[in-house]
């Protein structure tokens, strides 16, 4: 698992631990699950 010190480990679409660094979003961190293809921003109260 990676460790980003942030209370997201998971990807919030399919719960994979596999993610990767992919930019930044509006100030904020941007990670890629590595299995889904999904994007996840830290901090991210978005809904799924």
């Amino acid at each position: 698992m990676l460790e980003f010190g942030l209370d997201m480990a998971k990807c919030r679409r399919c719960g994979c631990e596999e993610l990767c660094k992919d930019g930044v979003a509006k100030g904020k961190q941007r990670y890629k699950c590595k299995q889904c293809k999904g994007t996840n921003r830290e901090n991210d109260k978005r809904p799924k």
